[in-house]
Parts: C-alpha cells; sequence; structure tokens
C-alpha cells in the first residue's frame, strides 16, 4: 500500500481527462495577455490544465468546481530570480512580485479558468511529491471542496519544460477510461519518463 492509499479511507477516483505539453519556452506569447505579469511556467501550466477540460468536453471555466494542485521541480519560479538579480537596482511592481510567488502556479489556472476549488503547489521534484499531491486531490474530492482535480507535474528535462496535467473526478463519476485509476496509474500518468505524446481521454 502506498502512502496515498494508506493516508486516505476514500474511494479512488476516476481519471477524466489528461494533457500534456513539452516547450522550450513557457513565457513564449504570454506578454499579449491580461496578467502577463504573471511566471512564464504558471502560463504554462494554465495551458495544461484548459486542454484538459478541453478534453472533457467542457469550455474553461464552464465547470468552475476544479481544484488544482501544481507541482515543480523549479523551487524558485524563474520570475523570482529575476527578481533577486534586481533587487536593490529598482522597485519591484507589486504586480510583478504577486507573479513571482510559488502560488502562482496553480493561482493562474484558477483565476482564468475562474475555477472555485481550493489550490495548492508543492515546490519539489513530481517524482517525490506526487504521493503528497494526490492524499490532497483525493481528499478535496471526498470532502467535496471540488468536483474534479487537475494535478499538475512541471519538469525540466534537457533544458526544455514539460507539464503533464491529469484531471481525477470524483469516486461517483463514471471511469472514463473503462476502470478506476489507482495510484500507481496516476503516478505514471504524471511522472513516468519522457516519450508520451500529447493525450487527450
Amino acid at each position: 500500500m502506498t502512502r496515498a492509499e494508506a493516508r486516505t479511507s476514500a474511494p479512488w477516483p476516476t481519471v477524466a481527462a489528461e494533457a500534456e505539453m513539452t516547450v522550450d519556452d513557457p513565457g513564449a506569447g504570454a506578454g499579449n495577455r491580461p496578467s502577463f505579469y504573471a511566471d512564464p511556467v504558471a502560463w504554462l501550466t494554465t495551458a495544461a490544465v484548459t486542454r484538459a477540460m478541453e478534453g472533457l468536453g467542457r469550455e474553461t471555466g464552464a465547470d468552475p468546481d476544479l481544484g488544482v494542485v501544481v507541482m515543480s521541480e523549479t523551487c524558485t519560479a524563474p520570475t523570482m530570480a529575476v527578481i533577486a538579480r534586481t533587487v536593490g537596482r529598482s522597485r519591484v511592481s507589486p504586480l510583478k512580485f504577486a507573479g513571482a510567488n510559488p502560488g502562482i502556479l496553480a493561482g493562474l489556472p484558477c483565476i482564468r479558468g475562474q475555477f472555485r476549488g481550493p489550490s495548492l503547489v508543492l515546490s519539489t521534484d513530481p517524482a517525490v511529491s506526487v504521493d503528497t499531491a494526490l492524499c490532497v486531490a483525493v481528499h478535496w474530492l471526498h470532502t467535496r471542496q471540488s468536483r474534479y482535480v487537475a494535478c499538475v507535474a512541471h519538469t525540466r528535462p534537457a533544458g526544455t519544460h514539460r507539464v503533464r496535467c491529469v484531471v481525477l473526478g470524483g469516486p461517483g463519476d463514471p471511469p472514463r477510461q473503462g476502470h478506476r485509476a489507482d495510484t500507481a496509474h496516476v503516478r505514471s500518468l504524471l511522472t513516468e519518463p519522457a516519450g508520451r505524446s500529447v493525450r487527450h481521454t
């Protein structure tokens, strides 16, 4: 029994949707959007959550009862590094400072999608934090804090930025893949080595 299974007695949820994105520059094209101040990785996590929700057949924001858990091995977001290099030379705008907070990686998807569920960022390698993230997700679903939870893993293989998103549905939802997922299956979807193609279910 894994830590995720041991820490909760809740029925295991279903995998409702998946998405994966790999880019060299996570901020490409973000400059002309609202909330352009947000960290580039936050735009990538937002795009992955949006794509996964489209896989559910819903427009982003059409079903706002969604929680978001993001795992990122980039412990300090890129924008925070810029602030650290420039501090003392000039004032940092409040927007830029807010956009550098690690919480923006989960906050921006919620803001853009108008999701009303809870959000959390775990600033550590997804391979290490995935069981904790899944415990949190199952707890949110079991306690009906949200109907769906998007679990997002951000890694940096070979200098690129890869984001994988798995949307978990409540225990009462019918499985979309013919079976109810378990911890090992969801962990592999979020953390297995490179080579997976972009998928929607």
